[in-house]
């Protein structure tokens, strides 16, 4: 079969797709069916048959962005047409991508049970994920996206959603925030535009596992915790966009329950209750949550921190969690086990820029401007 086989370049299509057309076009009928077998090219010809794929561009390539796009990936294998994944990446993260793919495994909680959960290792191999260094490396390929999801730190949304903007397919392409507190979809807004943007909220617990060799992995913890990426539109109606990525991310096993009254405001404020007052304080007190809540003094501190959270949210319309959600988030964390540490602590401990001020920073600003006391993330913030 050599003197039949020749390589073409193509556009930046979805890889398995290229090499299907270079054999079919390089190889007679008779060595196709000898190679390849009637089963493969009947799959061939259906995947030849679909409209382009939704572009799914996930930027940043830590524990979330890692478990989107393995994720979307792995379930784009088994439906092509379901979605064509590129992370975006840098230094040694990219090179082991581009080289080895990436690791999806589930680690079970103890004592959990992990029903439904399949802990093994899916392998997604360098051919279902795309990756490069950055938004206009994409570009430069000719690649539009459909969906860039960012999942940077807090305080580089705005950079990235900027150099996001011109990836976006005319007229429907968005960038969807996952990041915590409730500034991160504005920054995105400010940075673009405002009806180029999807607010999101992740509820999970995954991290990545850094190695010298391999494939990127990241490992999320399993039930009974969450695996949730809430999307919605900031208008707070719903749009066929949405409901695509629900479907993709529903496809996969990536849970995407649609907010109540497609109000993601609520939601983005719900999360920021627990996280905007935990993760600076275990920074400013060095220590892990479950010694937070312990400790009479700093327990009282997260209580006095995530009711102020809930205080703004009550004079902004749409966006009030409810009556006793501080007290609920507080009894949800004493269930916590020792060592649990959000990524705040680690970040100011080794000295990295932390999110503090984009997460306590931006509650004393806003309590500022509405005239709601704010003591506990004010001293935070500054």
């Amino acid at each position: 079969c050599e003197s039949h086989v020749g390589f073409v370049v193509l556009p930046a299509l979805d890889r398995r797709r290229c090499m299907i057309r270079t054999f079919r076009t390089f190889l007679p009928s008779q060595s196709r069916q000898h190679l390849f077998g009637s089963i493969t090219w009947q799959r061939r010809s259906l995947v030849d048959s679909m409209a382009s794929p939704p572009h799914v561009v996930v930027v940043g390539a830590g524990g979330i962005g890692c478990w989107i796009a393995a994720s979307i990936a792995a379930a784009a294998f088994k439906t092509p047409s379901l979605a064509r994944v590129t992370l975006v990446a840098r230094g040694k993260a990219l090179d082991r991508v581009k080289a080895h793919g990436l690791e999806y495994s589930v680690k079970v909680a103890p004592n959990a049970g992990g029903e439904g959960e399949d802990p093994g290792p899916i392998q997604v191999g360098p051919g279902l994920v795309e990756a490069e260094p950055t938004c206009a490396a994409v570009l430069e390929r000719g690649g539009v996206a459909d969906y860039v999801v960012l999942c940077v730190k807090t305080w580089q949304v705005a950079d990235a959603a900027r150099d996001a903007a011109p990836l976006l397919r005319h007229g429907s392409g968005c960038i969807v925030t996952t990041q915590n507190g409730v500034s991160a979809p504005r920054d995105a807004q400010a940075a673009s535009a405002d009806d180029a943007v999807l607010g999101g909220t992740a509820k999970v617990i995954v991290f990545r596992e850094d190695g010298e060799e391999g494939p990127l992995k990241c490992v999320r913890i399993g039930s009974p915790a969450p695996k949730i990426l809430q999307i919605g539109e900031m208008t707070s109606r719903s749009s066929e966009r949405v409901s695509r990525l629900r479907t993709i991310l529903e496809a996969g096993g990536i849970n995407s329950p649609v907010p109540e009254d497609e109000n993601i405001h609520r939601e983005l404020w719900r999360k920021a209750v627990m996280m905007c007052s935990m993760g600076p304080l275990c920074a400013l007190c060095r220590t892990d949550i479950h010694t937070l809540v312990r400790n009479p003094a700093s327990r009282q501190l997260l209580l006095s921190a995530m009711e102020e959270v809930c205080a703004i949210s009550k004079q902004l319309d749409g966006c009030y969690v409810g009556d006793g959600y501080a007290q609920k988030n507080l009894e949800y964390l004493e269930t916590m086990k020792p060592g649990g540490c959000p990524s705040t602590v680690r970040d100011v401990v080794c000295g990295r820029p932390s999110e503090i001020r984009e997460l306590s920073g931006a509650l004393h600003t806003l309590g500022q401007q509405l005239g709601v006391p704010t003591p506990v993330h004010s001293m935070a913030a500054a």
